[in-house]
């Protein structure tokens, strides 16, 4: 059974004043909350299951979708303090009953064929080349493994994070992180050079809606 995990958790403190009452999930976009335009795309890559990491505001998520959506078995998961993104997810893993994911981030969509990120990897993500790398934090890679996660970038054109995972769950079990820790920073970043994550080079539009500047656009 194919599962995803969607970080839909965050207290959208850069949106203050944009989207009140609501967590970032359910910002209207184009007339439909947008985690609705997410579950569309899980769902057209044949995905039957997805769990949704939820902390901050997470009533009007349960009651929207209320365990389906369309084809989707919609579960949910509420972590008992804020465990940042590495965090919520090994807690979505264990208490979900997953040994195996695709996870991406609740406030952005980059939308390709999934698939790419199968195998037999233990981590594998998608980045994507932009034309200013330097907003972004960058990807370094050896073939298609990365060897370094996270640098400064100058200026330019480089290869960044999309924030689309295929994860085994004893992935992030190898060392000895604290109960809330940062996926990026504290796994990623702090050992690419040892877990090689396999990377996935794809053109999808990225959309974001993380500041109200992009939130507009």
């Amino acid at each position: 059974m194919s599962s995803a995990i969607v970080l839909a958790g965050g207290r959208a403190t850069r949106l203050a004043g944009v989207v009140e009452d609501l967590p970032k999930a359910l910002a209207n976009i184009a007339g439909r909350p947008f985690l609705d335009w997410q579950l569309d795309y899980l769902a057209g890559q044949g995905i039957v299951r997805v769990v949704l990491a939820l902390g901050h505001l997470a009533a009007p998520i349960i009651d929207r979708y209320r365990g389906r959506y369309g084809p989707l078995r919609i579960d949910h998961v509420i972590e008992p303090e804020p465990l940042g993104t590495g965090g919520a997810i090994r807690y979505a893993f264990a208490e979900a009953g997953l040994d195996a994911a695709y996870v991406l981030n609740g406030d952005s969509l980059a939308p390709f064929a999934l698939a790419l990120l199968a195998g037999d990897d233990e981590f594998s993500l998608a980045i994507r080349e932009v034309d200013d790398a330097s907003r972004y934090g960058s990807v370094r890679c050896a073939g298609d493994r990365i060897v370094a996660f996270g640098e400064k970038a100058a200026a330019g054109r480089g290869w960044i994070n999309a924030g689309v995972y295929r994860i085994r769950r004893h992935a992030l079990d190898r060392w000895p992180l604290p109960p809330s820790f940062s996926l990026e920073r504290d796994l990623l970043a702090a050992h690419a050079a040892e877990m090689r994550p396999r990377a996935v080079r794809v053109s999808a539009p990225f959309i974001d809606i993380g500041t109200p500047e992009s939130l507009r656009d």
